[in-house]
């Protein structure tokens, strides 16, 4: 193990679980990957015999008489019986191992390496690696067995490398990473509970005289592309000169034919104002004359609004003037009413006055009833021989028997059409002559 450079990955054993953090930290090239504590040890010292404290960050094996407990492939190790912190052994269940699950870094420089150009190098790399199953790893692999196989894997995988790179182009790798590689170890390694996080090429080593030519080659190439590049400025120059010239009399050139398209553009643009002049006095002729009719048709509608205001003011007239006219005779019909009432009152006054003259009449009459009474009946006596001398001179009078008198006493007299006609003609004649006068709107009064 002495013989190999660069990093070792060891087992290593410890002499209680208290002590894994400090153990497990790498010393010097020494990387413990597995601390490994000896049979029989007591797992908590100076406590319960069964008690054990799993330190986290690591992968504990537990095992039974000897043998692993858990031997499942299809387990995942978080899913392990035995976690971290307390747990509680009997005595037949021990702790042999811890497995680290932290990240480590592996380290090999590697000698003679030969480029594409046959030129010898010494390299440096190194890789980050990680522990992802730790009973894989216990049971397929192991720490001295994972050293073994890194070199050999990195050994194999950077001199492949370097046979398809130019010394130049594998000297200007230093520092960088390289995927492909990780890639391919992580395939494998994957198998053995092991993840490949990293391959990096620390440093690329070279011998001292081929140092100094590169670093000639580099200085008389730096000199060649300066010279290089100082022609190229100059030729760029002469071509930017000759472009300018070029570029101004193209220049020229479009100016000349801008203007003249611009005044093409000029023209049409005259052409295009005279049309619209045109187009504009078309159009406020035509304006002017649909304002000139609407205008007309506005004093039209407002003689027609007018008329029919006046139409409106003359039937209002005309109704206040009927209205008027109907109080006027309503009031004429009152006065005439009023005055009728007041001859009928006067008539009504006069006949009891008339009558009140009579029974004072009547009451003298009493006083002297029967110098009264006796004058009554010689005029009633004076008029009865009147009728007789009458009756006398009547030549076509006949005194009828007493039975023709009692044969017409059954007689009645009834009304023909003619009678009629004429009661309603008396009627109208009466109502007519004794109706109020009435007056017109126009100051004439009529019946």
């Amino acid at each position: 193990m002495s013989s190999r450079a660069g990093t070792r990955l060891i087992e290593k054993t410890i002499s209680s679980l208290d002590d894994a953090f400090e153990e497990a930290n790498p010393s010097g090239l020494n990387v413990p990957l597995v601390l490994k504590l000896p049979v029989g040890i007591a797992c908590c010292p100076g406590s319960c015999a069964c008690l054990a404290r799993i330190p986290s960050g690591f992968y504990p094996i537990v095992s039974q008489f000897g043998r692993f407990i858990i031997n499942d492939e299809a387990k995942q190790d978080l899913d392990q019986e035995v976690e971290a912190g307390g747990a509680c052994l009997p005595p037949w269940k021990t702790v042999e191992k811890l497995i680290t699950k932290s990240v480590n870094v592996f380290e090999v420089p590697l000698d003679s390496v030969k480029t594409k150009d046959n030129v010898t190098a010494k390299l440096d790399v190194l890789i980050q690696f990680q522990i992802v199953h730790g009973r894989t790893f216990i049971e397929k692999c192991g720490a001295d067995k994972l050293d073994l196989l890194l070199r050999a894997h990195l050994d194999e995988a950077v001199r492949t490398m370097a046979s398809f790179k130019l010394v130049k182009e594998l000297y200007d790798m230093q520092g960088q990473d390289e995927g492909g590689i990780v890639a391919e170890m992580d395939k494998f390694f994957r198998r053995l509970g092991v993840s490949i996080l990293l391959f990096t090429i620390r440093s690329v080593q070279l011998k001292a005289d081929m140092v100094a030519y590169m670093q000639a080659k580099t200085g008389f190439a730096s000199q060649k592309n300066h010279l290089e590049a100082d022609q190229r400025l100059k030729l760029q120059g002469l071509d930017n000169t000759m472009e300018l010239k070029k570029l101004q009399e193209e220049g020229q050139i479009r100016r000349l034919e801008e203007e003249e398209k611009g005044q093409k553009v000029l023209s049409a643009i005259d052409i295009g104002i005279s049309e619209i002049r045109f187009t504009s006095k078309k159009e406020l002729a035509l304006a002017r004359a649909e304002y000139e009719e609407t205008v007309q048709e506005m004093l039209n509608d407002a003689q027609l609004e007018v008329q029919d205001l006046n139409n409106q003011r003359d039937t209002v007239t005309r109704e206040v003037e009927a209205q008027t006219g109907k109080e006027k005779n309503d009031i004429m019909a009152d006065s005439w009413m009023y005055r009728r009432t007041q001859e009928l009152e006067k008539v009504m006054k006069s006949a009891a006055n008339e009558s009140a003259a009579k029974k004072a009449v009547a009451g003298a009459e009493a006083d002297s009833a029967k110098v009264l009474e006796a004058r009554r009946e010689h005029e009633q006596q004076m008029k009865r021989l009147d009728v007789f001398e009458a009756l006398s001179k009547n030549t076509q009078l006949r005194i009828a028997s007493l039975s023709e008198v009692k044969a017409g006493a059954n007689l009645s007299f009834t009304e023909d059409g003619f009678d009629s006609v004429v009661d309603a003609g008396v009627r109208f004649a009466k109502d007519y002559f004794q109706a109020p006068m009435q007056e017109r709107m126009g100051g004439q009064r009529h019946r």
